[in-house]
């Protein structure tokens, strides 16, 4: 099995396997019908190839002899909007496999801070969460999809301290500083004054 990135002329294999395998098994559990016709929408070719052309979408596929059995797709904002297994293939690692070539490439090539995701349907966000994503809080989920992120510890932010600032604690030095070097000085003239 080889994972990949795909070329423009290999798009349309690409659209086909996952539009058969969204309506195999993902479409029947989406509830929402403008959601449907959004993943329509998005998987035309015309769509699809001026995204790929502008390099705002890249595409993988795993391999197998001659055989597409698996595509995914992340936008250049590190946002997955497509990872599909043909169901001869699942259960294989396959699915696992190209979710970790999409992560490193977020991470070594495009330096995200994160990797995104919207599980569609929402019953699919498990296996993202096996793989190390985490549900998103800010945006809330539904039946039809669910929110989820995957961080990268280089990259994550560490929360605001509760103790002084950088720029509070240069401050209290310097008023130090100038109270001290007053004190000095008002010492001096305190001593010669009294001899």
């Amino acid at each position: 099995m080889e994972i990949r990135r795909m070329k423009e002329n290999e798009l349309l294999s690409v659209i086909k396997l996952a539009t058969g395998i969204y309506e195999y098994s993902a479409k029947p559990q989406v509830q929402n019908p403008a959601m449907v016709q959004q993943f329509y929408d998005y998987m035309q070719p015309q769509v699809l190839t001026e995204q790929f052309r502008a390099e705002s979408l890249l595409l993988w596929g795993a391999i197998e002899g001659q055989t597409l059995c698996a595509v995914g797709a992340m936008q250049s904002n590190a946002h997955i909007t497509m990872l599909y297994v043909h169901p001869y293939y699942q259960k294989r690692g396959i699915g696992a496999a190209m979710l970790q070539e999409m992560i490193g490439f977020a991470e070594h090539v495009l330096r995200a801070g994160r990797v995104t995701v919207h599980a569609i349907p929402a019953a699919s966000a498990g296996f993202f969460i096996k793989n190390g994503f985490t549900q998103m809080p800010e945006i809330s989920s539904g039946v039809d999809f669910c929110p989820l992120e995957y961080r990268f510890a280089a990259y994550v932010q560490p929360a605001p301290s509760k103790g002084i600032s950088t720029g509070m604690l240069v401050f209290i030095l310097a008023v130090l500083f100038v109270v001290s070097g007053a004190a000095v000085v008002v010492s001096i003239l305190y001593s010669l004054l009294l001899y």
